[in-house]
């Protein structure tokens, strides 16, 4: 292909990595398409088939090797008729091993068992008497020997680590090869969390696998029990599905309305002009190791925190690219990283990422003015989007974080925000205006809660955060919080849901000014006093601000609010006020209504929820003069609708009259602007 060449991709799964070599022009960019929105796929993952039951004589061998085996929930399975197995080399992948069963992810046999999304992971909580190395836990209740050669996965507090199972007794495991392997916080009662893998007599409820590399045989579970048919299983292959890095990095090359599954997109150092848009992308990374990101070095002792910080998601490398209009789904790690620089990243949907709990995120900022702009983020293991440029020893200036929705995050690791920003960070020139973050949302038995809606952390500076609001968190809306007694030059003005600076003695230029719930300075161990700080003109967390409708995120302010024509003037802060003074908070009374994130959002069904008979699809419209929307399943309209209201709609679809198996809904919406937003959500017939 030359400059100004388009390819469009025709209805079909292709299993391959592209990697073009030619680059477009600015005025001329070489373009991938799919003929029609979503129905041309580039698959990472390639069949796996010639499956067959495990017999009693099978098991009888496997019985002989693993004395574990015998009356196992594993034998159970295999006795009901349940397991399947398979020959398959899934050794090249290393630790990216990962399964699907009609292009949804199938868990390694894991204890204890599964839920149905890998952000929903289930757990174990260590209990008195736990190290560094070793888990003592009540729950442990297997005979000795049971776990050795397990693959162990842990998460405290801050951190998460996998390691190996090296020894193991009734009541607890002994540890090695940890990722920490306690140089960091260690392993604590209570406050860590931990899951088991890699044993084949946990394979005893359906989605589960195994794979044995000594045989390289694949042995697996379905749902119902049922044989699998040919193409219905498939394992990842392939880790890109585009890799625009040939030469450094190819250059002005559109991908558009493609699915991608099981891989991801990587551009170049010195790519530019690439823009990915409409792209519905599933599974774009997976590992089940935590080790520390190769660019991250200087870290030290807490290196693992930083795992799949560069190297997971969309690998945006480069200057000058753009990734819109898309939704990136389930990561191990990010959802996008940003490593180069005058990037941008706007009006995509971004769910169900960092699932081992590192400090990847949904958007993963490591580099000078990135865009980060009107997109809608949830169900992540720590935040939503991190700014971690200063720990890699570079600066992080001049970034804007502008008109997200970041919810539902710190499911995994619980010292964390929505926004978070580490450390030691000059934020001159950036900004944090306009988002919507809340529902930190930590596992019940791990303490401390640390979830502030945007938390500018280990003594960060001139930061500008404006106009956000916050909910359903803990510390606040905005938390500063030092480590050295230091924060400095900080901005926080017109923000709802209260803010702090915290453990600061000098805090010299830092302003908390206009915000309603309360700002505070708090005293911590490491100092207080917050001297330099001007803290004035807030709304005490006491007074109600009288928002019209709270419950339904219309946070505009009442006739009769206190807020009103309470403010500090400030430009391009408080600008459109209708009363002779401005407004504490985010929405100026009788000024505008803004609304954060991506356009549109399905509810429900879940993601590869299993239905049956008649189901309500729940589709949320965003935003303000909507021209047009429409909801699709595979290339079959559903529902339609010209000048729509903001809000949900629901329609109800019937689904004996599709054919069992793997379906695609498909909403689109389109705003005045001739600006289209789509998101997708796969079902499960049954």
């Amino acid at each position: 292909m030359i400059a100004g060449d388009t390819c469009v991709l025709l209805p079909g799964t292709y299993h391959e990595t592209v990697s073009p070599t030619v680059s477009g022009t600015a005025s001329a960019p070489i373009t991938y398409r799919a003929s029609s929105p979503g129905v041309a796929i580039i698959d990472g993952a390639d069949p796996v088939g010639g499956w067959s039951p495990v017999s009693p004589a099978d098991l009888v061998t496997l019985e002989s090797s693993d004395a574990f085996l015998a009356g196992s929930g594993f034998a159970a399975a295999v006795d009901a008729g349940h397991v399947f197995k398979a020959s398959a080399n899934l050794d090249s992948i290393g630790a990216s091993r990962q399964l699907f069963d009609n292009g949804t992810m199938i868990f390694d046999a894991q204890w204890p068992d599964p839920s149905a999304l890998p952000s929903d992971r289930t757990y174990k909580s260590a209990g008195t008497g736990t190290t560094n190395t070793t888990v003592v836990a009540t729950d442990l209740t297997q005979p000795n020997g049971y776990w050795n050669g397990a693959n162990v996965h842990l998460s405290t507090w801050y951190l998460s680590q996998t390691g190996t199972v090296a020894s193991s007794t009734t009541g607890q495991i002994g540890l090695t090869g940890l990722s920490d392997a306690g140089l960091c916080i260690g392993l604590k009662p209570v406050q860590t969390t931990f899951y088991l893998s890699g044993k084949l007599s946990e394979l005893s409820a359906a989605t589960e696998w195994y794979y044995d590399s000594l045989t390289q045989t694949v042995y697996y579970y379905p749902a119902g029990g049922s044989q699998p048919v040919a193409g219905q299983v498939s394992s990842r292959t392939r880790n890109l599905a585009f890799d625009f890095s040939s030469g450094g990095g190819v250059s002005y090359t559109n991908v558009s309305d493609l699915t991608i599954h099981g891989s991801t997109i990587q551009t170049g150092a010195s790519s530019t002009g690439v823009v990915i848009d409409g792209v519905r992308a599933s599974y774009v990374s997976h590992t089940n190791q935590i080790q520390t990101d190769s660019h991250y070095p200087a870290i030290g002792k807490c290196g693992a925190t930083t795992a799949g910080a560069t190297t997971s998601g969309l690998v945006i490398n480069g200057s000058g690219n753009t990734v819109s209009n898309s939704e990136i789904a389930f990561s191990s790690g990010n959802g996008i990283a940003l490593n180069g620089s005058n990037n941008t990243v706007t009006g995509n949907v971004i769910h169900d990422v960092d699932y081992l709990g590192s400090y990847a995120t949904g958007v993963q900022i490591v580099g000078q003015h990135e865009t980060v702009t009107h997109n809608t983020i949830s169900r992540l293991g720590r935040s939503g989007i991190n700014d971690l440029a200063a720990v890699a020893g570079t600066s992080m200036q001049g970034d804007l974080v502008s008109y997200n929705e970041i919810s539902d995050f710190g499911r995994i690791s619980t010292d964390t925000g929505a926004i978070y920003f580490c450390c030691k960070a000059d934020l001159t020139g950036g900004s944090i205006d306009h988002n919507w973050v809340h529902g930190y949302h930590p596992p019940a038995s791990v303490s401390p809660h640390v979830g502030p809606g945007i938390y500018l952390d280990n003594d960060t500076a001139n930061g500008t955060v404006t106009n956000n609001v916050g909910w359903d968190l803990v510390q606040g809306a905005v938390m500063l919080n030092s480590v050295t007694g230091v924060s400095k030059g900080n901005k926080v003005y017109n923000n709802d849901g209260g803010v702090q600076i915290r453990g600061a003695n000098d805090a010299t230029g830092s302003v908390l000014q206009n915000n309603l719930g309360g700002a505070s300075c708090v005293t911590t161990s490491i100092g207080g006093g917050c001297a330099g700080a001007t803290i004035d003109h807030n709304l005490a967390g006491t007074v109600d601000p009288l928002y019209v409708d709270p419950s339904n995120s219309d946070y505009r302010l009442q006739y009769g609010s206190p807020a009103r024509n309470a403010a500090v003037a400030i430009p391009g802060v408080t600008d459109g006020s209708a009363d002779p003074t401005p407004s504490l908070g985010a929405y100026q009374y009788g000024g505008l209504q803004w609304v954060p994130g991506a356009s549109l959002a399905i509810l429900a069904p879940a993601p590869a929820a299993s239905v049956t008979g008649t189901v309500s699809v729940q589709v949320d419209l965003f935003g303000l003069n909507i021209q047009a929307y429409n909801l699709r399943i595979d290339s079959a309209g559903l529902d339609y609708a010209w000048h729509p209201s903001s809000g949900p709609r629901s329609f109800s679809l019937d689904t004996s009259t599709l054919t069992p198996g793997r379906h695609i809904l498909l909403a689109t919406m389109v705003d005045a602007s001739g600006h289209k937003s789509t998101v997708t959500q796969p079902i499960i017939v049954t």
